[in-house]
């Protein structure tokens, strides 16, 4: 509370309409963690980059008959780092980082890392990206996840292909 105002998104909706209620909840509770992990991303990315070029983790600048004489400067590839650490920061400052997310999240990090160094062929990255995939399934078993038909096995397959999906959606 500031000077008898609370800066709350819950207390100010409830002085509204209940439509906005829902808005300034949804707002707390899915907005204000997405600008947190931004700004800890953006205040991460220096630092990232600085390691990449330290360590030499960039990638080398395509080159082509546009280019001409031109000198192009290597790109470091170690963005994605900030972007995880920023998603597992806010997480935990959240109190909101289950056990299967975060084995998840680092095994997923971890193959990346090791993509943007060595530069994994497709097939390895993806057969890579099954293992720890598979393996996040099959460990989280929480009783009341929620179920999209009635087998468990098609559940899985389905949250498998959903992850490799997103994974390699870019």
């Amino acid at each position: 509370k500031t000077a008898g105002i609370s800066l709350t998104p819950a207390s100010a909706a409830s002085r509204c309409d209940p439509r906005m209620k829902l808005s300034a909840i949804a707002l707390a509770q899915w907005w204000a963690p997405l600008l947190l992990a931004g700004a800890i991303t953006l205040l991460l990315l220096p630092l990232v980059k600085w390691i990449a070029r330290r360590f030499e983790i960039v990638a080398a600048p395509a080159t082509s008959d546009l280019a001409g004489a031109a000198k192009l400067a290597s790109v470091p590839v170690l963005g994605g780092a900030a972007i995880i650490a920023a998603f597992m920061i806010t997480l935990v400052l959240l109190g909101n980082l289950p056990a299967w997310l975060a084995l998840g999240t680092l095994g997923l990090f971890a193959l990346g890392l090791v993509d943007d160094i060595v530069a994994l062929k497709p097939a390895q990255k993806l057969i890579w990206q099954i293992v720890v995939v598979t393996t996040l399934v099959m460990l989280y078993r929480y009783p009341s996840h929620p179920t999209l038909t009635p087998w468990p096995l098609v559940d899985s397959l389905i949250v498998v292909v959903w992850l490799l999906g997103t994974t390699n959606a870019y």
